[in-house]
């Protein structure tokens, strides 16, 4: 299965791929910017989304996975990764029915 990852920390942006691809995933791309992520998504098809909520400039992760869901395919793998959080953000997150958090 083809995986997508949106990360914009390098260190947690490596750990992913290597996890990903010891698990026998296939990494068909990675961006740091929700924007730069849309821009392949559509031509590189994934079928998994690594998807950190908290990302530097123009949108968050949690934005990103409404536009996945709507633009592109409803039925996408989303996985939501972060290393804080509020409740606030927790609720957020689930209004776009992830399959992981």
């Amino acid at each position: 299965m083809k995986i997508y990852i949106v990360e914009d920390n390098q260190d947690h942006l490596l750990s992913l791929v290597k996890k990903s691809e010891d698990l026998g995933y296939q990494v068909t791309g990675y961006s740091s910017r929700a924007m730069g992520a849309l821009e392949k998504i559509e031509e590189l098809k994934p079928e998994i989304f690594l998807i950190d909520i908290h990302l530097n400039g123009d949108n968050d992760g949690i934005l990103l996975a409404r536009q996945i869901r709507r633009q592109f395919d409803a039925d996408a793998v989303i996985i939501f990764t972060t290393a804080l959080s509020t409740e606030e953000v927790m609720n957020k997150a689930f209004g776009t029915d992830p399959d992981g958090y």
